[in-house]
């Protein structure tokens, strides 16, 4: 859609598919919220690592602007290309798990997802806590 129209439903479901929480490989525990009240084109995470580190990347998940016959819109991580750096591989999708791809020659990283209502926060960022390094 154009911008300031809003997102279609069909994109609005396709930025729906990453938010909320998830946990990586690396122990690090990711929390994902839409821009703009819940009605943005782009999504922030807020990002604490295991050592207590917290990092807020706003607006760092988006769509591509693709869009394009067999060019279908992706949601892409970063802003350094149109394109951003990883994407969402459609295929490995479920409502557990989400791979980000690199779209070059990096290497890509998994999401679990991590419901702090269903599971509590991660051990290990329960004891970051303790050791006094705030979310």
């Amino acid at each position: 859609g154009l911008l300031g129209m809003g997102l279609s439903k069909a994109d609005a479901e396709l930025l729906s598919v990453v938010l909320g929480e998830w946990a990586d490989e690396q122990q690090s525990w990711y929390k994902v919220t839409r821009d703009d009240g819940g009605y943005g084109e782009t999504a922030s995470v807020r990002i604490w690592r295991r050592t207590g580190e917290k990092i807020f990347r706003k607006g760092v998940i988006r769509l591509s602007s693709g869009g394009g016959r067999g060019h279908p819109r992706r949601v892409v991580w970063g802003r350094e290309h149109d394109e951003g750096t990883y994407h969402v591989d459609v295929d490995s999708l479920s409502s557990e798990y989400l791979y980000w791809a690199h779209n070059y020659r990096g290497k890509g990283f998994e999401w679990h997802r991590w419901s702090e209502a269903e599971r509590g926060p991660p051990q290990w960022l329960v004891d970051a806590v303790k050791r006094g390094a705030k979310p």
